[in-house]
């Protein structure tokens, strides 16, 4: 089973991968703090997974969703912990 969320640490740098595999979705992207939670679009493989890979700097928490078709706000069942967004859902945390 492959993790959803894998870190690669180099320094002081944390390169993360994002992946998420809906059920179905024409397009999934991502949203977090680290860029004032404007979405990105996330690439898709064969499988039907969706994928992303950022780099943080190393001791960071960021805040992040997924959306699947512009609409549908998604939290990962692996991330470091969750937040109660001010939506009255939560959203997950990563700690790099």
């Amino acid at each position: 089973d492959k993790k959803m969320i894998k870190k690669e640490y180099k320094g002081k740098r944390c390169k993360v991968t994002f992946q998420i595999k809906p059920e179905k979705a024409e397009y999934v992207e991502i949203i977090g703090s680290w860029n004032s939670w404007q979405p990105e679009r996330m690439k898709r493989k064969r499988d039907g997974t969706f994928y992303i890979t950022k780099t943080f700097e190393v001791g960071k928490e960021f805040e992040f969703r997924y959306v699947i078709d512009g609409k549908e706000y998604v939290n990962d069942p692996e991330a470091d912990g969750y937040i109660k967004n001010p939506f009255g859902t939560d959203n997950c945390i990563l700690k790099t």
